[in-house]
């Protein structure tokens, strides 16, 4: 697949101090065949995905979000700030391809399985379902569940580079990048098949790029749930909310 981004941007970066090393995955779609839910699901559930991985330099910490947002359910979420990035060892060196993290209840790996084309994302750890999103939060106050994922990212496009805007207009460096997403997610009630479509941006720097006026991704097929879901994390306020099929995603400052 054709792209003015080279190869080499998928690796982990030695960022400078104050920078971050980051990506992103934001996800529209739908599940079917719930396993375990005992409900009578007559058709396909609209659901969306979003989860980001940031890696701080010079204290091997990473922060890591991932939210499930699904109609007429409540939203479910994880917001940790202080997981560990495993050390690299003469006998276990650290791998570019691999973004390993771990922390109490959690462990996530997001795999670069053939650059620019497939990536693999894992995850095993608690959350917590909310009535009200900002719970997540202002109070860390929710039902505690499992939520698990095994997703596979698989490039629909060529990957465009991010250029130099930011949520606060300094420089930023990195690519997006739309593709389609399958896989299977784990919650309290079993697991179930998910697929959909995604956009995958891949970021360093001090700031992270802004969402503001992106095209997000769609899923003609999938219903108009009306689902919203906000955090702030380190003063920046994301906002994902499914309309109309689609998963409109902003971040402010």
């Amino acid at each position: 697949m054709g792209s003015g981004v080279p190869e080499t941007w998928e690796r982990r970066r030695d960022v400078g101090p104050g920078e971050r090393d980051a990506q992103r995955l934001d996800v529209v779609g739908r599940n079917t065949d719930r396993v375990g839910d005992g409900t009578d699901n007559t058709g396909d559930t609209a659901a969306a995905i979003g989860l980001s991985l940031e890696i701080s330099f010079g204290v091997d910490r990473a922060t890591m979000v991932g939210v499930v947002l699904e109609p007429g359910r409540r939203a479910v979420g994880l917001v940790e700030s202080e997981l560990r990035v495993p050390k690299a060892t003469p006998n276990k060196p650290r791998s570019s391809r691999h973004w390993e993290v771990r922390g109490h209840g959690l462990w996530a790996d997001h795999v670069v399985e053939q650059p620019l084309v497939h990536w693999s994302c894992g995850l095993e750890a608690f959350a917590l379902a909310v009535d009200e999103p900002d719970e997540l939060v202002r109070t860390g106050i929710g039902h505690r569940v499992p939520l698990g994922w095994e997703l596979e990212f698989e490039a629909g496009g060529e990957a465009i580079e991010l250029g130099a805007a930011s949520s606060s207009g300094r420089e930023v460096e990195g690519f997006r990048q739309m593709g389609r997403v399958h896989g299977i997610v784990m919650d309290e009630r079993g697991e179930w098949p998910f697929e959909g479509l995604g956009l995958r941006t891949r970021w360093w720097g001090a700031t992270s790029p802004s969402f503001v006026g992106a095209s997000p991704p769609t899923w003609e097929e999938t219903p108009a749930p009306g689902a919203a879901l906000d955090l702030v994390v380190d003063g920046v306020r994301w906002n994902y909310r499914l309309d109309d099929g689609n998963l409109v995603v902003r971040n402010d400052a």
